[in-house]
């Protein structure tokens, strides 16, 4: 019976995995892809309100109460949600 369970499975996703090969599946399932991203984007963007990154490190270090300033920041983001 676990064997017959197995081959069904197997058989599934070979079988999906054909389906979303067709050019009509897979332009509706990159759509809809696609509009998931954007809204993730939108609520990602949303619930960082306007927040800079750090994308080098500084020329020079920063003091401990800035490295606290900053935590402090990044941690009053989970709290918004």
């Amino acid at each position: 019976m676990q064997i017959l369970y197995c081959v069904a499975t197997q058989w599934k996703k070979v079988f999906f995995t054909c389906v979303k090969k067709l050019p009509l599946v897979r332009h509706l399932v990159e759509k809809e892809l696609s509009k998931s991203l954007k809204s993730m984007e939108d609520d990602l963007a949303a619930q960082l309100g306007g927040m800079s990154y750090q994308r080098e490190l500084p020329s020079k270090g920063w003091t401990k109460e800035r490295i606290v300033r900053e935590i402090e920041k990044c941690m009053a983001l989970g709290k918004k949600y």
